[in-house]
């Protein structure tokens, strides 16, 4: 889903894309989003002994990845893809080594001459959330199942009317209202409260929950450009993506066992790697890929399945050579 994101064009007025922008961005910024459900949902009940190796193993299993990915990212990005004259002694070059480190300081956020990209945002994002996980755990896992979904409840309505009066009366004369966090924290704390419910009493709901928030997110992309001149899509913590991501959400976890997932499950080891090194690998293949039939929709698609695929094998060959042992050889037994 979050190579469909980057593969499909973003909704702006007056676009030839916008179709294919309503079609894809709706339903692959859901599956998006449902990561962090996923996060939490395993992070924050999990029984932790030591907060020394928790913290250890976490940066661990995060960092190496992410040094070894985004250097290769940054070298791709910097060196023409390595058909630069000079790309076999740049890769190696203690002034790329330099540059990268000091882009990787300075994060994601701030784009020049050095820099690495801006979808790792989630790996920075995903460190700060994990650096409080031990603590909002805590508190989590003391809430009864019988109050949990009071708790979603409450969570999503302080969200949803800090959201909805700044977005739609921006210059209303009302008392400010408390920000309890990002929308994607927000995400992440409804996906611990998830656990320990019977999410399987609520799939045939989830179905429906997925149709009415893809339907609306549709609607209000186009209403909020085109007639209220708000040119903010409805991608964060939005009334239809809630929808549309707990109902994903409880529709994969209640999935009974099949050749399907026994698939997603061996495949999903790899997805941190594929996060981070599909980006290069679409700016690749998407000189071939965008131009492949006349149908954005088409080549947007294929543009996603050739990254995904090229990224998988990829990540399969050097998380198995490399990253993997590596990390099984530092990490600490017992956290």
């Amino acid at each position: 889903m979050v190579v469909l994101i980057h593969s499909t064009p973003e909704y702006t007025n007056g676009s030839g894309t916008n179709l294919a922008a309503l079609i894809l961005q709706s339903v692959s910024r859901a599956g998006f989003i449902s990561f962090f459900l996923i996060s939490g949902y395993f992070a924050l009940n999990e029984k932790i002994v030591s907060l020394k190796k928790y913290y250890y193993n976490r940066i661990v299993t995060i960092v190496i990845p992410f040094l070894f990915y985004a250097y290769i990212h940054y070298f791709m990005v910097h060196y023409d893809f390595g058909r630069s004259a000079n790309a076999l002694s740049g890769f190696f070059s203690i002034t790329t080594l330099a540059d990268f480190l000091h882009a990787v300081v300075i994060g994601p956020a701030f784009n020049g001459s050095m820099f690495v990209s801006l979808h790792f945002w989630f790996i920075y994002w995903i460190v700060g959330a994990y650096a409080v996980v031990p603590f909002v755990g805590y508190i989590i896992q003391r809430i009864e199942p019988s109050s949990r979904l009071k708790s979603i409840a409450f969570l999503l309505g302080v969200s949803w009317l800090h959201l909805y009066v700044n977005r739609y009366f921006p210059n209303a004369n009302i008392i400010s209202i408390p920000f309890i966090a990002d929308g994607w924290f927000v995400y992440f704390l409804i996906g611990g409260l998830l656990y320990g419910l019977e999410l399987n009493k609520y799939r045939k709901y989830a179905f429906v929950c997925c149709a009415i928030g893809y339907v609306l997110t549709v609607f209000l992309t186009w209403f909020n450009f085109s007639m209220l001149s708000i040119y903010q899509a409805p991608y964060g913590i939005d009334i239809n993506m809630v929808l549309c991501v707990c109902g994903f959400f409880i529709i994969f976890q209640t999935l009974r066992e099949s050749f399907l997932t026994t698939w997603v499950a061996k495949a999903s080891k790899y997805t941190y790697g594929i996060y981070l090194t599909h980006v290069f690998m679409m700016y690749f293949i998407s000189g071939y890929t965008k131009t492949a039939t006349s149908s954005v929709i088409a080549n947007s698609v294929l543009t996603a399945v050739v990254a995904f695929t090229l990224a998988l094998i990829f990540c399969f060959i050097f998380d198995n050579l490399f990253i993997f042992k590596l990390i099984r050889k530092l990490k600490l037994s017992n956290a």
